[in-house]
């Protein structure tokens, strides 16, 4: 009987000293923003799509440091290449963030 007490009494000990989650609900956290509003994620889509292309061969300066007035700004699904001074309300290409879902095998009916 002493024993099961003991036993009893540590496991309530651990199970108040283990770590909770702080996460919200959800599928998954909201990626950090990188630069203007766009995730790092975002970003390597939208200079991989079409628009993206057209805005990094026009408007964005291809060496560091060289100056431009325009940059890639997000918002929401939305993607642009815009002004520095004037964000997403001044922009010469836009175009929404292309979705790349994430390919899960097929449920087999018998594993193995």
């Amino acid at each position: 009987m002493r024993r099961i007490a003991v036993v009893v009494a540590l496991s309530f000990l651990m199970l108040q000293s283990s770590p909770v989650s702080t996460q919200p609900f959800g599928p998954f956290p909201r990626p950090p923003v990188v630069l203007n509003g766009c995730s790092e994620s975002a970003l390597f889509a939208v200079l991989n799509s079409d628009a993206g292309k057209e805005c990094l061969r026009t408007l964005l300066p291809r060496f560091g440091n060289v100056a431009s007035d325009y940059s890639v700004f997000c918002s929401g699904a939305r993607f642009g290449c815009c002004t520095k001074a004037n964000g997403l309300s001044y922009c010469k290409i836009e175009g929404l963030i292309p979705l790349q879902r994430t390919q899960r095998p097929p449920l087999s009916a018998k594993p193995g």
